[in-house]
């Protein structure tokens, strides 16, 4: 059982954490997955890898001290949630917060506390980042007293 679910997080989870849609072959890459620990919890039907995680698929790596994988019916992939220190790196393009959880059935990604998206020198934060996969729709919100802040630079010579 343990294979069989592992495996499933091995072939599909990275494809779409941040960069969804950019890449379809992205998903049939394998995943390469390190960390100091790893506690599998059958009966919980979760994965929780820690301690200085990096999980690597294609040109996409994902950086976190804990990244936890919650299985559903039938053992499939539900959720994967990345926690503290979170960082995905895809290119140019760092997507950091304290949290980042994705929602396989949404088809949903929020990234949660300091979320910041950077691609070259233009640049997204607040508190949270909701990112709609289907829809490709992006929210931004924060705190009652902090401010979304984006930072966009115009391309130079036609490029």
């Amino acid at each position: 059982m343990r294979r069989t679910w592992l495996w499933l997080f091995f072939t599909i989870v990275l494809a779409g954490t941040c960069y969804a849609g950019q890449d379809v072959d992205l998903a049939s890459q394998p995943v390469d997955i390190s960390s100091r620990r790893l506690e599998v919890d059958e009966q919980a039907k979760t994965a929780t890898f820690s301690g200085d995680v990096i999980a690597r698929q294609g040109d996409v790596t994902l950086y976190s001290d804990m990244l936890i994988l919650v299985l559903g019916e039938k053992e499939a992939l539900e959720k994967l949630n990345a926690v503290d220190n979170v960082r995905i790196v895809r290119g140019d393009e760092v997507a950091t917060a304290n949290r980042a959880d994705y929602d396989l059935k949404r088809q949903e990604i929020i990234l949660q506390g300091n979320a910041k998206i950077h691609r070259g020198d233009n640049s997204l934060s607040g508190e949270q980042i909701m990112i709609d996969l289907t829809t490709r729709r992006s929210v931004v919100t924060t705190d009652a007293e902090g401010r979304v802040r984006a930072q966009f630079r115009p391309q130079q010579g036609g490029e």
